[in-house]
């Protein structure tokens, strides 16, 4: 994202700028032949917003696919000790299978889309010279303008369409920029379902009995993926009490809900009896 505001971004100005400045080189020059620039600027901005619009689209699902098997490989690999104690090396190629199968047909249908597109736009650019060399010579012939003057209006016409062949790739990049951008940004303004600016109940006294009852919880992050299904747990006052398992079986989940770090999906998760989501985020 910062190379592409810094670095693409003044070279997409730059192109246009130029498309700009040879279109008024070329109605100076000869109006004539410049006029054929309001029909062949429209149709490019056409193919050009229509390429953009679905390479846009293709980019968004592929971020969100990489995004998915890049969590799914970190998640393996973070816990490789738990997916070869449960023999899940298998089960961990077949979802990293999926994921790569999933990139490999939008790639497929990205490369399709590039193709098309650029050569409709290249089909668009070359026969869009041929019309205005072709009024460029009657123009000359029926002595409504120099030679000289249809040349540098033709040239300038060309060289500023050029330009903007230039920006096309510019383009592409803030289309992937804008996809990945989406994503951070969906983070940054996702709204937490705890509210730490509310007023809780105020506790007298706590006894510090726990107790959990048939909590399913699954992080804000993997929604589709659950820690904990119907996970109940009851520790009296004054009890030690160790929780034992594998890496990666919900020991540090658990402890996080007891303070309320997060609310689970379904269940009861009170600090002491009789109170729930009375007490406000921050007693201590």
């Amino acid at each position: 994202m910062y190379v592409c505001n810094c670095t693409q971004l003044g070279h997409f100005l730059s192109c246009f700028a130029t498309f700009f400045t040879g279109v008024i080189i070329a109605f100076i020059s000869c109006w004539e032949v410049s006029l054929l620039t309001l029909l062949v600027v429209p149709m490019i901005l056409i193919i050009g917003a229509t390429y953009t619009k679905k390479m846009n689209s293709i980019s968004t699902t592929k971020a969100t696919y990489l995004a998915e098997t890049t969590i799914m490989v970190e998640q393996t690999v973070s816990q490789i000790r738990t997916v070869f104690a449960f023999v899940g090396e298998n089960s961990a190629i077949k979802s990293f299978s999926e994921c790569m199968q999933r990139q490999l047909i939008i790639s497929k249908g990205e490369a399709l889309i590039k193709g098309v597109g650029t050569g409709v736009f290249q089909t668009v650019t070359f026969c869009s010279w041929a019309l205005i060399v072709w009024i460029g010579a009657i123009v000359v012939v029926a002595k409504r303008a120099k030679g000289g003057d249809v040349i540098a209006a033709v040239m300038s016409i060309l060289f500023g369409a050029i330009s903007i062949t230039y920006a096309a790739p510019d383009m592409q990049i803030f289309n992937q920029a804008r996809a990945a951008g989406k994503q951070v940004f969906e983070v940054i303004n996702r709204k937490s379902a705890i509210s730490y600016d509310g007023k809780g109940k105020t506790l007298d006294k706590i006894h510090g009995t726990i107790e959990i009852r048939d909590v399913h919880f699954a992080y804000p992050s993997r929604q589709e993926k659950l820690i904990l299904q119907g996970f109940s747990l009851y520790i009296p006052t004054g009890k030690v009490v160790a929780l034992v398992g594998g890496s990666g079986c919900g020991k540090s989940t658990i402890i996080s809900l007891v303070p309320r770090f997060y609310d689970p999906e379904k269940g009861l998760h009170p600090p002491t009896p009789r109170v729930g989501k009375m007490v406000g985020s921050g007693y201590g």
